[in-house]
């Protein structure tokens, strides 16, 4: 199962030169914090403390709660494989603290706790722990804005400036073949900028929302435009829900805060949820301690973000499965909802075949449609999915940036509570002709390859430089990885050599020609420390045109690496990377970045100001500077 997770560890330049965050949707396993946060589980964790909300529970509800527990698994699940515990995995994955709240029945089945809110402190997660919920801030956020459009004072279908004042799109040959609607900002399809925010740290001044659309100082973020057709394609644009988080509050008369409690909080009874950036002192003593991918505190514990549309949200585990029962009860047509059946089904009917709504993720499990979103801000992470009509789902709270560890205690959830479509798979036995024909090296773009190898009767596919997982053969002339959910499978070509076929989330399946013996991809040259053979090699790319090449690319693939715990790889990446763009900020200061997680402080404030030369106000580079102790201390 997957649900959209937002990643902000990866920085690339864009085409007009300003700095974004790459957060796919990805699923990377941040190895690299895992020893220095392992540590035990606080003894509420061990004898987890049940939600006053929840009731007494029987022992056969105990007897679930367990199984959930030591029922932790991978993407994939095979009949017969052994699962994990939750303990087990906060540990592996260095997660201080988590908070789950369960959905069963069309009601709140349980809430439990683990772990501790503030390490430095020792304070132990409560079920009124207030979390960072990130990017679960926007459907919350266009759950209010369809309500705006029940009432009449917004139109789906309408161009947004025609009502926003204190900022308005600036108008270019996009907007004037098709001007941007709400319902473009609440499915990402308005072309718009901006993937996602970095929050500002404790102490640095904040921009109101026009300045932060117009990216002018204090915004740490670039200004947010229209580079591409609305409605031509899904693209992730938290921008996009600043510009709807403007014009609700026009629409409205009220300040966001305000409209967000009266619209939705209020009505479905999230008492401990704040759409507040900061959190006012009173709340502060409540609020969870963030951690970082590296294992270091949020310096200041939490960034503030006034994109609160966008991230802004503060809440617990059983405040978001309120919102989810909200979402369940207008789907079935519950006479106080909050919108009528036509509208909630709008809002779960996917976008420009992107496989998402108005503000929600439409994950699917064996053709069933569940409804979902995850989130991530500097330290914290979220999930939340349900099932529109079964009555089922969760959501989960971390104060760490680990999203794989709430994907594998969701799968626990769904295979207990037998969730629609959600089933473990049966393997068969892979075919002779498999054993002969399918080991060797695949292309997958100019500088990428992937490898299958055989041991015994077993497959097992790597990409370049990671390591092998097994390929497991299923009905059909499938192959799955525990790891991830897409199959692969072999085609012949015009020759009769095998192909690698590798289905997508979405779009066309890609298919893998085979290399040929005696040539070796870039990115192999590279694994083997031959960097000025590779470094030519990535040239060639470049100055051929090719994607694989590009400054982009390189830096998205150097994140991946370092966010996989592969540092070494992730350096040489950004090494090429700066060879082939010297001039480049955001080239220097993502290697200042990489060279810092190794513990090359002095390289790295080189690299940091490098990337000062070239562009003086970037904020990532001053901000790391300023970070960095003194030369010689």
């Amino acid at each position: 199962m997957s649900t959209l997770r937002l990643r902000r560890s990866s920085r690339a330049a864009s085409a007009s030169g300003s700095t974004t965050r790459a957060q796919p949707w990805r699923g990377s396993l941040l190895a690299l914090a895992c020893a220095a946060l392992a540590a035990p589980l606080t003894a509420a964790a061990a004898k987890p403390a049940a939600s006053p909300s929840a009731g007494a529970s029987d022992s056969a509800q105990e007897a679930r709660i367990a199984r959930v527990l030591a029922g932790l698994r991978p993407p994939v699940s095979f009949v017969g494989d052994p699962t994990w515990t939750l303990e087990a995995r906060m540990k592996h994955y260095g997660v201080p603290g988590l908070s789950i709240t369960v959905i069963d029945r069309h009601g709140l089945a349980w809430t439990r706790v683990f772990g501790l809110a503030d390490r430095e402190a020792g304070l132990p997660v409560r079920t009124d722990t207030l979390f960072q919920a990130a990017s679960i801030s926007k459907p919350v956020a266009a759950l209010a804005a369809l309500t705006l459009v029940r009432d009449g004072k917004l139109a789906l279908q309408e161009p947004v400036n025609a009502r926003l004042k204190a900022w308005r799109i600036p108008d270019n040959e996009w907007t004037a073949q098709q001007p941007v609607t709400l319902d473009h900002l609440l499915s990402h399809t308005g072309g718009l900028t901006a993937h996602g925010f970095m929050g500002y740290a404790s102490g640095v001044a904040v921009p109101d929302v026009p300045t932060l659309l117009e990216g002018k100082p204090p915004a740490n973020s670039a200004a947010v435009r229209v580079d591409q057709r609305p409605g031509q394609a899904f693209r992730y644009s938290g921008g996009g829900y600043t510009v709807a988080q403007l014009l609700m509050s026009e629409a409205d008369g009220r300040p966001f805060a305000e409209l967000m409690q009266r619209r939705v909080l209020g009505p479905l009874g999230m008492r401990e949820s704040r759409f507040a950036q900061p959190l006012p002192a009173p709340l502060l003593a409540r609020a969870a301690v963030g951690v970082l991918p590296d294992g270091r505190a949020v310096p200041g514990q939490r960034n503030t973000y006034p994109e609160l549309a966008a991230a802004g949200l503060w809440t617990t585990s059983q405040d978001l499965a309120r919102f989810a029962l909200g979402v369940q009860g207008a789907w079935r047509g519950d006479k106080k909802a909050l919108l009528p059946v036509p509208l909630v089904k709008d809002m779960l009917s996917a976008r420009a075949g992107s496989g998402y709504g108005l503000g929600f993720g439409l994950p699917q499990e064996q053709g069933e449609v569940y409804f979902a979103h995850g989130g991530w801000n500097e330290g914290f992470c979220a999930s939340l999915m349900a099932h529109p009509s079964a009555g089922v789902g969760m959501a989960i709270m971390i104060n760490a940036n680990q999203p794989a560890l709430m994907d594998e205690l969701r799968r626990a959830v769904a295979f207990e509570y037998r969730w629609p479509g959600v089933k473990a798979l049966e393997p068969v036995p892979v075919s002779a002709e498999a054993l002969e024909r399918a080991p060797g090296r695949y292309r997958v773009n100019g500088e990428q390859f992937m490898q299958i190898t055989r041991e015994g009767r077993q497959l097992f596919l790597a990409r370049g430089g990671e390591s092998a997982s097994e390929l497991v053969p299923v009905a059909g002339g499938r192959y799955l990885q525990r790891e991830q959910e897409q199959a692969r499978s072999f085609e012949a070509d015009a020759q009769g050599q095998w192909q690698l076929r590798l289905e997508q989330r979405a779009g066309q399946p890609l298919l893998l020609p085979r290399l040929a013996e005696g040539t070796r991809a870039p990115r192999e040259l590279l694994l083997a420390g031959e960097q000025a053979a590779a470094l030519a090699a990535y040239k060639a790319l470049r100055e051929a045109g090719d994607e694989a090449g590009s400054e982009v690319y390189l830096n998205d693939q150097a994140y991946r690496e370092l966010g996989s715990g592969r540092k070494t790889t992730a350096l040489a990446l950004m090494r090429v990377n700066t060879e082939l763009a010297p001039e480049s900020a955001n080239a220097w200061d993502s290697l200042g970045e990489v060279l810092l997680s190794l513990g090359d402080k002095a390289a790295a404030r080189a690299a940091y100001r490098r990337a000062l030369t070239l562009h003086p106000d970037l904020p990532s580079a001053k901000e790391a500077l300023a970070r960095l102790p003194a030369e010689g201390s």
